[in-house]
């Protein structure tokens, strides 16, 4: 098993890879377009973590810095931000002159590979890049994510994110949950 830094691959080649696997784990409410994921990758390649079994993709986490705009939108609005995150939301790079917001966009491992800790290892792997940018001086002040399914707050909460706010999904029942890490 590798796990690989999306900056150090040479193409974008390995976002169709990603997203054939989002189709086998969310439902289709919850899924990237190839056109969002695509345009927040060109803004900061930082942005996703992969994890691979040989030569092919199984899993990854997905995330980026976020304007303080978008940060106070998902604080005080209660609408979900994923796929609609615009590529000018996103901060295109880590800097150390102010405190910057993450947004931890997506989790995903394939059906085969599940249950196997990769999900629990991804999110060590950013763990360590947080630790890492916060090391070198970057002022790391929130990170948040939604929970779309149980499976999804266990991983998050074991990750040590903390429920913020529950938001009733429209045309459904079922509640997201908006997380926020507890350092």
């Amino acid at each position: 098993m590798r796990f690989i830094l999306s900056n150090e691959l040479d193409n974008d080649d390995f976002i169709e890879d990603l997203l054939q696997i989002d189709t086998l784990v969310y439902d289709e409410s919850n899924q990237g377009t190839a056109e969002n994921v695509i345009a927040r990758y060109h803004v900061n390649r930082e942005t996703i973590i992969l994890a691979a079994d040989n030569s092919r993709f199984i899993g990854y986490i997905a995330f980026f810095p976020i304007t303080d705009k978008l940060s106070k939108r998902i604080q005080s609005e209660d609408s979900m931000f994923d796929d609609n995150i615009r590529p000018e939301d996103i901060l295109p790079s880590y800097t150390c002159d102010r405190d910057i917001d993450l947004f931890l966009i997506s989790i995903a491992v394939h059906p085969e590979y599940q249950g196997k800790g990769i999900g629990v290892e991804l999110v060590k792997r950013f763990n360590k890049f947080v630790s890492e940018k916060s090391g070198s001086g970057c002022r790391i002040r929130n990170v948040y994510s939604y929970a779309v399914t149980d499976a999804g707050e266990r991983l998050l909460s074991k990750a040590g994110f903390c429920e913020v706010k529950s938001i009733l999904q429209p045309m459904s029942n079922h509640a997201v949950k908006l997380m926020q890490h507890c350092f």
